[in-house]
């Protein structure tokens, strides 16, 4: 049974690839429920449905549920206050929801494509036309704000002290571009053309890597030189990558089935190991030592989702639970403290 609670503590979001042999994880999981330090939200929301619902959890058996009175809103994350922030996918606004889950509706003139509500910097790209993207940066290190319009369609963006790294599908192009953007001036210092496919990047010392088509692109950040290490055959579509430790590298991707799969990668981005999951893969995380995958499970008349805890050391599942069943499929995650 889901109760409904008024009251949950959001706390801080720690936001935070050769031949190689499969070796395929299924088992070693734990059927004991496990009450965690962290808090785990999941996102049910459709953009034909007049509510949304955010369902938590502590140890995957309890649930507790609120339900809000608005749609299309496919993503959660948090701005520089730590409110809970659903921005809108079709329309020009977004939604903030306080700790009592009170909604504060917050118009734009465009939709957001992304959005990054840090303390230090905050950076928003808005879909303006089929042409143009606008790219809005305020950034408190270097005392800066400034707008810059780009090529649509702004996939991504990432940013290290001196740089910000914005991922482009040029539409009139026809090519994925990386615009870098120097912080201390506030324009584009360069631009480069990358594979096509990426929607996910990570930099790595002098490294920018991007999760390309049937490649890893690795981009040297001084030289601007390109390198291109192919994935193994199982990679269908190249996902999330994580910086775990000094020498590795987690690049998660969905193989040919749709399920989970994680290649790891040492410190010249080589394939050390190649592991797959009978899980299904939507969206995924790493946080300390866990890595978090969310799986939406279609046609199932009893569970709404899965969810799965595997050990970054060991690389096993160490627990797995089945999420509620709503009238409305489950979007996103997010993991408080």
């Amino acid at each position: 049974m889901i109760g409904t609670k008024k009251k949950l503590l959001w706390g801080t979001v720690l936001l935070i690839i050769a031949s190689v042999g499969v070796a395929l994880y299924v088992k070693n999981i734990t059927t004991d429920y496990k009450v965690s330090d962290y808090q785990y939200l999941f996102l049910y929301s459709n953009p034909f449905k007049d509510k949304s619902h955010i369902v938590a959890t502590n140890d995957g058996k309890s649930y507790d549920k609120v339900t809000l009175k608005i749609s299309d809103t496919p993503i959660m994350g948090k701005n520089s206050d730590n409110n809970l922030m659903l921005p809108a996918e079709h329309v020009s606004k977004y939604y903030i929801v306080n700790n009592n889950f009170e909604v504060t509706e917050q118009k734009l003139n465009a939709p957001y494509t992304f959005f990054i509500k840090e303390k230090d910097i905050e950076v928003e790209s808005f879909n303006t036309n089929i042409s143009d993207n606008v790219f809005k940066v305020t950034d408190r290190i270097y005392k800066k704000e400034y707008s810059i319009t780009l090529p649509s369609f702004i996939n991504n963006a990432i940013y290290d002290n001196q740089n910000i790294f914005v991922l482009i599908y040029n539409v009139e192009t026809e090519h994925n571009e990386v615009h870098v953007i120097n912080r201390h001036k506030g324009n584009i210092d360069q631009v480069y053309q990358v594979n096509d496919g990426a929607s996910e990047m990570l930099r790595v010392k002098d490294f920018l890597l991007l999760n390309t088509k049937e490649s890893l692109t690795i981009l040297n950040i001084n030289s601007g030189n390109i390198m291109y290490n192919k994935y193994p055959s199982e990679v269908a579509v190249a996902d999330k990558m994580f910086f775990y430790q000094t020498d590795t590298i987690y690049l998660t991707y969905a193989d040919y089935n749709g399920n989970f799969g994680l290649l790891v990668l040492d410190d010249h981005f080589s394939v050390k190991n190649n592991l797959s999951f009978d899980i299904p893969l939507m969206k995924s995380q790493l946080i300390k030592d866990k890595i978090f995958v969310l799986s939406q499970i279609k046609n199932d008349s009893e569970i709404g989702g899965k969810f799965s805890i595997i050990d970054a050391n060991t690389l096993r599942i160490e627990q797995l639970f089945n999420l509620p069943k709503e009238d409305i499929k489950v979007q996103d995650f997010m993991i408080t403290s």
